[in-house]
């Protein structure tokens, strides 16, 4: 079975041989077409029908698919980037290449059917790559991006659901696309200051009293220019 797809994925829609083409030129998009074959499988859509949703939404901006929604957010630099939901909750964010998109109305029938009768070893989802601040919306998980801090407002004491006592401070950080703000908490304070730039590792966004926040664990925020005297 997997050498019957190495055969479909090296020959293409219409089963040439020679160079790889369309879809399977990059192991990006061949990495993001299983990915969503198994949303697909999860989800209980069809996993051809949702590459058509994803065509018409890379066209139209929105498609429904059954049980989710597919919505281009946004197309930029030979990219579109999509986010699926399912009820208003987020399933997947990904960015597909104009060349992976454009190949969708070739894909060999054979390719979904392979794709969704091999096993296939469970992975993590997949990260959010290539992702700016102005792309961000509530939900979205595994960010991971380069900002400057904008604002740090004093610290303040607040209480935890348990009854802690903790400091924080909402800064504000931009990459040049936006701005959003990103909690300090506690020891978190007094390693970051206005002016740093910072890499932020595994950060998930939340919408919160109307805001949007980016949230990180401690340990994942690395300051990697410290501010000019």
């Amino acid at each position: 079975m997997v050498w019957a797809m190495r055969i479909v994925w090296e020959r293409g829609a219409e089963g040439k041989r020679g160079r790889p083409r369309g879809l399977w030129r990059s192991y990006a998009d061949r990495t993001n077409f299983m990915y969503l074959v198994r949303i697909a499988q999860k989800h209980g859509v069809n996993s051809k029908k949702l590459f058509e949703c994803i065509y018409d939404a890379w066209k139209h901006e929105k498609s429904p698919c059954e049980k989710i929604m597919v919505r281009c957010r946004e197309k930029i630099d030979g990219h579109a980037i999509f986010c699926i939901t399912k009820d208003q909750d987020i399933v997947a964010q990904l960015k597909l290449t104009d060349g992976m998109l454009g190949f969708i109305p070739n894909i060999a029938p054979l390719s979904f059917q392979l794709a969704e009768s091999t096993r296939i070893r469970k992975t993590p989802p997949a990260k959010v790559i290539g992702l700016q601040i102005r792309d961000l919306i509530a939900g979205v998980k595994n960010v991971s991006l380069s900002a400057r801090v904008m604002e740090k407002p004093a610290a303040r004491t607040v209480f935890s659901r348990y009854g802690d006592i903790l400091l924080v401070s909402n800064m504000v950080v931009s990459d040049g696309t936006g701005t959003i703000i990103m909690p300090l908490w506690n020891q978190q304070i007094d390693t970051i200051s206005i002016g740093d730039m910072i890499q932020i590792g595994n950060g998930w966004v939340k919408k919160f009293r109307g805001e949007l926040q980016l949230r990180v664990h401690s340990g994942k925020i690395r300051v990697i220019e410290h501010a000019r005297a």
